[in-house]
């Protein structure tokens, strides 16, 4: 079981202190963590980074641990463009990028049509925005003609350090979105406002498409990003998330279905019934205190599970 953390990207005020990111980063890699993760909401989130430019700035402060989008929407970018700000991320990290991709859940629906972004066309637009990055990944000049992008002779430069591309890993839940990650990933993690048992039944679907794809599942990962608080008490655990749930409007009654907090035999408890779902990898979450739960995390609770 490997363990990767999800970076902190919203925050409470609109100061953002965002001098927790460098000690935290170099934290996270001494601590032997395998990944280093953020999360893209474009729109409707105060007070929140933006993806690509922080796991940009994480590459200059890390060596070692790997770095991955989950997810980035990316039908709300030009295909040309992402594909060389991704191939960039993947250079000055010397090729420790994962990229998640992911086309949104229905709550940002609003979000892709301010984009221009037909409800009905975004799984395809998704699919041939995908197709033309690859093609551009491979180096030489591309011609592509398609629904919706049309480009001639062009490149890009730099190409990614990975070849032929970076691992692409995707999101969603429903059972087009498995499908596809299926059919074109090479991963998939599901978001952490998902229950353990809603994703026990998608793992299950998963795995039967990767089987009806001729998929090895042994070259396929699967993950789970998990909320997370580890605290001497539940309920100071609980008041902790708590606060943070209210003060970003996310739904409070959710809160332990979604999370896994308590003292660290709790969080044991909880990550290990994650872990028995079927997964390789479990992005750890914190909200608050990023550097002291990371460190508790890797000391008393990682080791045991």
């Amino acid at each position: 079981m490997q363990f990767g953390f999800g970076m902190p990207q919203r925050f409470f005020t609109e100061e953002m202190d965002t001098s927790v990111l460098r000690p935290l980063l170099e934290k996270v890699e001494s601590l032997g963590y395998h990944s280093c993760w953020v999360r893209e909401q474009a729109a409707n989130a105060r007070y929140d980074l933006a993806p690509i430019p922080l796991l940009s700035y994480s590459a200059a402060l890390t060596g070692t641990v790997k770095l991955g989008t989950s997810v980035v929407l990316s039908l709300l970018h030009n295909p040309v463009n992402l594909a060389k700000s991704l191939a960039t991320v993947d250079r000055l990290s010397q090729g420790r990028l994962i990229v998640g991709l992911g086309i949104g859940n229905p709550s940002s629906v609003d979000v892709l049509e301010a984009f221009g972004i037909s409800r009905t066309t975004r799984g395809r637009r998704f699919e041939e925005g995908l197709e033309l990055m690859k093609e551009l990944w491979k180096g030489e000049p591309v011609t592509f003609r398609g629904e919706f992008y049309n480009i001639s002779d062009l490149f890009i430069s730099p190409l990614p350090v990975q070849s032929p591309h970076p691992p692409i890993w995707f999101g969603g839940h429903a059972r087009k979105a498995l499908r596809r990650a299926a059919r074109f990933g090479d991963g998939w993690m599901e978001a952490g406002a998902r229950s353990t048992a809603t994703m026990k039944d998608e793992v299950a679907t998963l795995r039967q498409f990767l089987e009806e794809e001729g998929r090895n599942p042994a070259e396929f990962t699967i993950s789970k990003r998990v909320i997370v608080a580890v605290e001497d008490k539940r309920s100071t655990a609980y008041e902790r998330l708590k606060d943070w749930y209210l003060a970003h409007g996310s739904n409070i009654n959710r809160l332990e279905q979604e999370a896994v907090f308590g003292t660290p035999d709790e969080c044991i408890e909880g990550l290990t019934e994650v872990a028995m779902g079927g997964v390789d990898l479990i992005v750890l979450n914190p909200l608050y205190d990023y550097e002291m739960q990371a460190e508790r995390l890797a000391t008393e609770v990682m080791n045991r599970i």
